[in-house]
């Protein structure tokens, strides 16, 4: 048997080794499922040397999944599954893994040998991990994701995932691309493309699976964004996960304090909340070369202690009235009123409508963010009742009664 079974272009299908091969179940096979002969496809999904994923239907005329586990001397051993039409349409658009697919529900371990077919039922569980696809594997190598960000848990379970889960999951994956995205940009001095920017940054979500609660990104359309930045900003990403998920005390190496900072500042994202459901979140795809990058507890205290060396970021809090909003680049103008000093603040882009409002309405505003690297990012903006407060009439001192 082939040790690294793949797709066309070097994609990954199955990894299993030489020398372990399936054996016959030893509850008795069940009859009458399949016509008699060997296995025909109806359908070829997945083809390489010989058909590797395709249809069949069983006696009764229903659809099933076959996926091509192992070629040993015994013959050809397959996993079956049934599949409805709609899973199938999921499965060839790249909505479905191959995995998943396979193991929703009941299977069969099918041999074909010089006899013909011999089926026995098996729950997927009892069924060795490497004889099946590789978990998130889809139909086709161009519908692989980029990311695929997993957050493990006890009470990660289908039927019981808290909604901080998958807001933690979504958030911190979309926060993590924007940190260096926003650091690269600055770096090579090209500001922010407007809308194409966040389209970046705000990836695609291409399938959801509930083997504790995961979600894979696709590849976002990088519009006005110059051609090496998203690789730049990937790259920087996957360095920053890998230290935070090694044993390795020795801290990031990296030209410069600044690029460190953003470095860590998305690995922070990406590792578990201290309190919470989440015990390790699972970091994997094409844009982390297909390896599993594994974050616990243990992945944040290291970031949280290389961010305390490094000493660059600073919480600021912030008064003064909005004098200028550049809408595209998400940078606001804030003027201290009792010195006139003008401060340059950029802003999450959840925050441009109350931005707008309280420009509109010349409100004094307070703000608070973290400034790192010189740049000042606000994460919330509020209205200063001291400031606004109205003034107070007093009858008798000027003021008709």
């Amino acid at each position: 048997m082939v040790a690294v079974r793949r797709h066309r272009q070097g994609f990954v299908l199955f990894i299993a080794h030489q020398m372990q091969h399936l054996t016959k179940p030893t509850a008795p096979p069940v009859d009458d499922f399949f016509p008699p002969g060997h296995m025909q496809p109806d359908e070829v999904l997945l083809e390489a040397w010989r058909p590797l994923v395709f249809t069949a239907h069983t006696t009764s005329g229903h659809n099933v999944l076959a996926y091509l586990a192992d070629e040993s001397e015994d013959g050809d051993w397959y996993f079956l599954a049934p599949i409805a039409d709609a899973k199938l349409s999921e499965l060839r658009t790249g909505a479905l893994s191959i995995r998943d697919a396979l193991t929703n529900s009941w299977m069969w371990q099918c041999l074909d040998d010089a006899v013909g077919v011999t089926l026995w039922s098996v729950e997927p569980t009892d069924v060795p991990d490497i004889f099946l696809p590789v978990p998130g594997t889809p139909l086709l190598p161009e519908q692989d994701a980029m990311l695929i960000t997993r957050a493990v848990g006890d009470r990660v379970q289908l039927g019981r995932i808290p909604s901080s889960v998958i807001s933690f999951v979504t958030e911190a994956t979309r926060g993590a691309v924007k940190v260096l995205l926003d650091y690269v940009s600055d770096a090579n001095n090209a500001g922010r493309p407007p809308q194409q920017y966040r389209e970046v940054y705000d990836l695609p979500v291409q399938r959801f699976a509930f083997n504790s609660f995961e979600v894979a990104f696709g590849a976002p359309d990088i519009g006005a964004l110059p051609n090496d930045s998203l690789t730049t900003a990937i790259k920087c990403l996957e360095k920053g996960l890998t230290w935070a998920s090694s044993s390795d005390a020795v801290s990031l190496d990296e030209d410069s304090t600044e690029m460190r900072a953003a470095i860590m500042r998305a690995a922070l994202l990406l590792t578990p909340p201290s309190g919470g459901a989440i015990s390790e979140v699972n970091v994997s795809g094409q844009w982390m070369n297909h390896k599993v990058i594994r974050l616990g507890v243990n992945s944040r205290k290291k970031v949280k202690a290389e961010l305390r060396a490094l000493k660059a970021d600073r919480i600021v809090l912030k008064t003064g009235k909005i004098r200028e909003v550049d809408r595209d680049l998400f940078l606001l103008t804030l003027r201290d009123g009792e010195s006139t000093i003008d401060r340059k603040c950029f802003f999450a882009d959840d925050l441009l409508d109350d931005v707008l409002q309280y420009f509109t309405d010349e409100t004094t505003v307070t703000v608070s963010g973290m400034e790192s690297s010189g740049r000042f990012v606000i994460s919330l903006i509020s209205e200063d009742d001291e400031q606004n407060a109205p003034a107070t009439i007093v009858p008798g001192y000027g003021v008709p009664t």
